[in-house]
């Protein structure tokens, strides 16, 4: 097992917000969200967005140089529109829509 570090330009899919969308009877999935794997996550890691790099602990040194990326104009409409689409309830509890890591494993 590994770790995976996703930079996004987006939200993450936070416990809170996971929370929300299953006593709503939906999945994140459904709602657009990219779902992620974690077996030692207590909830299922995901984000709303668009992927702009992705990197592992199996990438060796990692200069932090890459993680310096920016959406396109493309890409931030394309997660504008994934958050736009969301139930009011679901929109309300988001975070920032910013530049994150968000982990998985393999």
């Amino acid at each position: 097992m590994y770790t995976i570090g996703h930079v996004i330009y987006g939200v993450p899919l936070t416990d809170k917000i996971s929370g929300i969308i299953e006593r709503a009877g939906q999945d994140p999935g459904d709602l657009g969200f990219t779902v992620l794997y974690s077996g030692a996550a207590n909830w299922t890691p995901g984000y709303l967005g668009e992927e702009l790099v992705e990197f592992t602990e199996c990438d060796g040194d990692f200069p932090l140089s890459k993680l310096a990326v920016q959406p396109t104009a493309k890409q931030r409409a394309a997660a504008q529109a994934k958050i736009d689409g969301l139930p009011p309830k679901v929109k309300a509890a988001l975070g920032k829509v910013d530049v994150w890591v968000v982990w998985s494993t393999s």
